[in-house]
């Protein structure tokens, strides 16, 4: 990063990026200060709002956390571990049960995210649910299987569970990895103990066992250590207050071992205005020239008490000419017409084309803020259900007509060029992409009747 003597400006990607190594080495007074300049210059940047909630979170401070991480959300909603890290902060107001949808989300997004899948099976396992539990952390070894944090969590479950066999499988797997893995060692020595004790006991298979338990003592070679610190370095945090026996997915360490001063929201206020007035400026951001879906459109264009863009006219009229089978239909029921209905069922087989715009309709009526996971999930599907509704509707109007192509039917051919205008605005329209990217932050039902 340039001194603050040089006039070198720097991208507000270069910023973060500087913010970010002063994050992850403890250093979070610079980064707090870098992620706020970067907020002055463009106030929705959201991973300057994200690592911005992510102190307030390590700080204790997890109400104005979860206000930064929205706030992320809203600005991109694609970044699995937003929701993670607004997850953890959930679980640390003790909402548990509204972390999990957001757990999921991320999971949603990134199938693969390790810190997730750990922290939905360390609260799954807080809160008894023991089976959900160790699926989860099984689904952390197959991503990680070197990692001994998930070694360790998912030995612990099976230890809960009684399964006492395959619990010593893992923590011994745990110290083939990191034979200095002292946590791993009290749990397996408390295992076999426990497994001695109970009635699944076999003198064989426990003599097996500890004939392969690996010598603590020796140097472990010819195995690349997967260390849980490395693979979390990207979200920054997880985990924070470890249950009996177990490790989480905590960087506690990257915060100056936890020592962070709980200030009020008052106080940081006024230090941080303080040191602003003393400190000489940074080097200046440049602001990107890139703009987001919150600020691309007039004012007209968005919804202001979801927060989202609304569905534009045009593609209103679209989704009602893909639903036109369906439309003629009731149409002809209601209005008592016999030949309208005839009509509509004469060829029953393109009423399947109409199914997914009518999807998208339900999805649009059910995007509010206290919609779970699977409408969000369709909702960011839409624009490609709505493609799929033209193409099968035109393959089955070429398939229809196809013998006779020389003279093509009009009413066919011009439905088909009805197609292309409706496929080239979907495929090619701006304002429809960031509609299916825009959805309300999640707020439970329950918080919301309160409201």
């Amino acid at each position: 990063m340039a001194s603050t003597d040089q006039t070198q400006t720097m991208t507000i990607e270069e910023a973060i990026q500087v913010a970010i190594d002063h994050h992850q080495n403890g250093e979070l007074e610079k980064a707090r200060d870098i992620y706020r300049q970067i907020l002055t210059v463009e106030p929705d940047y959201p991973d300057a709002l994200h690592l911005l909630g992510v102190i307030a979170h390590q700080a204790g401070r997890d109400d104005r956390a979860l206000e930064l991480i929205q706030r992320a959300i809203q600005v991109r909603p694609d970044q699995a571990m937003y929701y993670n890290n607004l997850a953890e902060t959930l679980r640390a107001l003790g909402r548990a049960e509204e972390a999990i949808p957001q757990y999921e989300m991320a999971l949603e997004i990134q199938p693969d995210l390790v810190e997730a899948m750990n922290n939905l099976g360390l609260l799954f396992l807080e809160t008894g649910q023991l089976d959900q539990a160790t699926d989860f952390f099984r689904k952390v070894v197959d991503v990680q299987p070197k990692l001994v944090l998930a070694l360790n969590n998912l030995g612990h479950c099976l230890r809960t569970k009684g399964e006492y066999v395959e619990a010593i499988q893992m923590f011994r797997r745990s110290l083939e990895v990191r034979p200095d893995y002292e946590l791993a060692k009290q749990n397996l020595e408390a295992t076999f103990k426990e497994f001695e004790l109970s009635d699944r006991y076999d003198p064989a298979v426990a003599a097996r066992l500890r004939s392969n338990v690996p010598d603590p003592m020796r140097t472990y070679l010819g195995v690349e250590e997967e260390d849980a610190q490395e693979i979390l370095e990207k979200g920054l945090f997880g985990r924070h207050q470890p249950a009996p026996e177990m490790e989480e997915t905590s960087t506690e360490g990257q915060a100056g071992d936890g020592d962070i001063d709980k200030v009020s929201a008052e106080e940081e206020k006024v230090k941080a205005e303080e040191e602003q007035e003393k400190a000489p400026p940074l080097a200046p951001v440049e602001k990107p020239q890139e703009e987001t879906w919150r600020t691309r459109y007039p004012v007209s264009y968005y919804n202001p008490l979801l927060d989202v863009l609304k569905v534009p006219p045009l593609l209103w009229l679209a989704m009602f000419y893909q639903m036109r089978h369906v439309l003629l239909l009731i149409l002809g029921v209601f209005g008592r017409t016999p030949w309208v209905v005839g009509w509509a069922l004469e060829q029953p087989i393109y009423l399947v084309g109409d199914i997914f715009p009518m999807v998208v309709g339900f999805a649009v009526g059910s995007r509010l803020p206290e919609a779970g996971p699977k409408v969000r999930r369709l909702w960011r599907l839409g624009r490609w259900l709505l493609m799929l509704a033209i193409v099968i509707d035109s393959g089955l109007i070429l398939y229809d007509h196809g013998d006779t192509l020389h003279t093509f039917p009009l009413v066919p051919l011009l439905f088909l060029g009805g197609n292309a205008l409706v496929l080239l605005y979907i495929m090619f329209s701006g304002r429809v992409r960031d509609l299916f990217l825009s959805f309300p932050s999640y707020v439970p039902p329950e918080k919301k009747d309160k409201d």
